[in-house]
């Protein structure tokens, strides 16, 4: 059966007669509640990639906080445990659960089987899993570590590929880079930084060597003697100064140093990389329920 990307389009919209008559036997540990939805089932593979070979196709028949009953056109039931559940919602768009199946009924109208949702440790598509992670081993940041199972779930319209971030990463080797306020001219990080005073009866701004008259603070362009901090002048950061090359300017650097290569270049000078995560709707069994009670 060929399938689009879009699991919207892949089944027919049906209505059904959910049963109201429950097999004996099975246990109930949750209210559960009659819901009649478009469904598929996509069996979940060791390494966490879908089995697109045994996708079903069925409806919901009721719903609890800890699983769901389905009816399943198959004519064999899921041989993996561990299941991807698409249910559609109102709005036709399919919202997604990982599910380990418990039971399965066979009668005339077809496979019923019964699943749990799983621990959140356990879910297929758990957030740090689609998202980029930082490499320590390279100071860089990389695809989420399942990227090629996601790009097969993304096949079957499970996934997306979303832009999360952009950041800047070293122009030679592409790890990240660590800043601080430098040198424009060489780089270092050694900044002085000269010290001005602003005093406020005459508005006269200089540096403070020039203020400093036989071990009192005397202004240079009024004469006034004797001159106390804050209530007759402030002092201001003036220039900086490189201690290693004796640059001077009133604005540092933002200085970037890679963690990897240890290249140091001003920050503008970097690269940017645009990183990409995976974004799935999931599936809330409180939704479902609200929407029938």
């Amino acid at each position: 059966m060929n399938r689009s990307a879009d699991p919207a389009k892949n089944v027919e919209t049906r209505v059904y007669a959910a049963p109201e008559v429950i097999p004996p036997g099975e246990r109930r540990r949750h209210p559960r509640y009659l819901l009649t939805r478009p469904v598929i089932t996509i069996p979940v593979l060791a390494d966490g990639s879908p089995d697109e070979e045994r996708v079903g196709e069925g409806y919901t028949i009721d719903v609890s906080v800890g699983g769901m009953s389905l009816r399943i056109d198959q004519s064999e039931p899921p041989r993996l445990s561990t299941l991807v559940v698409g249910v559609e919602s109102e709005s036709s768009q399919y919202h997604f659960s990982t599910v380990r199946m418990r039971n399965v009924i066979e009668s005339s109208e077809g496979k019923r089987i019964g699943v749990e949702f799983v621990e959140p440790e356990r879910c297929v598509f758990r957030a740090e899993q689609l998202q980029p992670w930082f490499d320590a081993r390279t100071f860089s940041l990389a695809p989420p570590a399942n990227e090629e199972a996601l790009t097969r779930w993304c096949g079957l319209g499970v996934t997306r590929p979303v832009v999360t971030d952009y950041v800047q990463v070293c122009s030679a080797c592409r790890a990240l880079p660590t800043f601080r306020h430098g040198c424009r001219k060489c780089g270092s990080a050694r900044l002085g930084n000269i010290q001005l005073i602003h005093h406020f009866a005459c508005a006269y701004v200089g540096f403070v060597e020039k203020f400093e008259q036989h071990g009192d603070l005397m202004c240079p362009k009024c004469r006034a003697k004797h001159l106390v901090v804050g209530a007759d002048f402030e002092y201001l950061a003036g220039p900086y100064h490189c201690l290693d090359c004796n640059w001077r300017d009133s604005t540092p650097e933002h200085i970037a140093q890679c963690l990897r290569c240890g290249m140091r270049c001003p920050a503008s000078q970097l690269s940017e990389q645009q990183l990409i995560g995976y974004h799935v709707h999931r599936l809330d069994p409180l939704v479902l329920i609200d929407s029938v009670r």
